[in-house]
């Protein structure tokens, strides 16, 4: 995923890439106990995350750099993943 510019890759694509069907992508992601759409997830908010402590740049464009239609789902999803608010984490790395 991190070596993809522009919009992130599909599961589709993902397997094609790694010269495997769908199903055994998704057989072998589920013998990891994960799914790919957790892992983009996960990456989404560790780039996020990365933004936040490296930039200054606004939630909205980090919102809309790391995928997400808008600043408001955005910030919920990392919320539920990181316990805090963007604007509070950022202030909590500046502290």
């Amino acid at each position: 995923l991190a070596r993809c510019g522009g919009p992130f890759p599909t599961f589709t694509q993902i397997a094609m890439e790694m010269h495997m069907s769908e199903a055994t992508l998704r057989r072998r992601l589920a013998a990891e106990g994960t799914r790919y759409k957790s892992l983009l997830r996960e990456f989404r908010i560790a780039l996020a995350a990365r933004y936040l402590n490296d930039t200054r740049l606004s939630v909205a464009d980090i919102a809309h750099l790391t995928g997400y239609t808008d600043a408001a789902s955005f910030s919920r999803a990392f919320s539920d993943s990181m316990g805090k608010s963007p604007g509070a984490y950022r202030k909590c790395l500046s502290e």
